[in-house]
């Protein structure tokens, strides 16, 4: 996991097979979620999350044209490869309300150096960031073995776009419209 707080990571793509681009919300949680406490609605889950960011998931493939089974995907570490983290925004004090339209409702801008590449949503992920959020809390609690979400873990809530191949020589970025969120930029080396 990088953190990018105002510096253009520069992201090592070396030992990857058919590596892609994932833009998505990222969560830090302040406060525990029990599955229990999914009857309160996404008001109160939102008043769980201490802050917001944009990230870039960077995932791999070790399977041909990315055809896999969900067994075959699970051995492959879930396809994930990296995580690289932007500035966040912090919910203390912010109109919790409204959060939740924001977050489902704003779009991201998708580009390769100056070509855009793809225009997601929010609401592309689950149905917005703090539905993927819930679906997550409710999904562990089924599973009686294992622990809920607790305070200080990090929530990735699925990608906003479609997830286009990158190499290595290429700078992308996300763009936010409609939140207050910064734009993320990276390399890749």
């Amino acid at each position: 996991m990088v953190y990018a707080r105002g510096a253009v990571p520069a992201i090592s793509l070396k030992g990857m097979v058919a590596p892609r681009i994932e833009p998505e919300v990222v969560l830090g949680l302040g406060a525990s979620i029990p599955g229990s406490d999914q009857a309160g609605g996404l008001r109160q889950l939102i008043e769980r999350i201490q802050w917001v960011a944009l990230g870039f998931e960077i995932v791999d493939c070790h399977y041909p044209n990315w055809e896999f089974t969900a067994a075959d995907v699970v051995a492959d570490f879930g396809a994930h490869a990296g995580l690289v983290i932007g500035k966040e925004m912090k919910l203390a004090g912010k109109d919790f309300d409204g959060m939740e339209e924001r977050l489902r409702s704003f779009q991201v801008i998708l580009k390769k150096g100056r070509e855009t590449v793809a225009v997601g949503k929010g609401e592309n992920a689950l149905g917005g960031p703090p539905a993927a959020l819930r679906y997550l809390a409710q999904l562990l609690e089924r599973q009686k073995w294992a622990e809920p979400l607790r305070a200080g873990e990090v929530v990735t809530t699925g990608t906003l776009t479609p997830l286009p191949y990158i190499h290595a020589g290429e700078r992308w970025s996300v763009e936010p419209v409609g939140i207050d969120l910064d734009t993320l930029e990276l390399e890749f080396i």
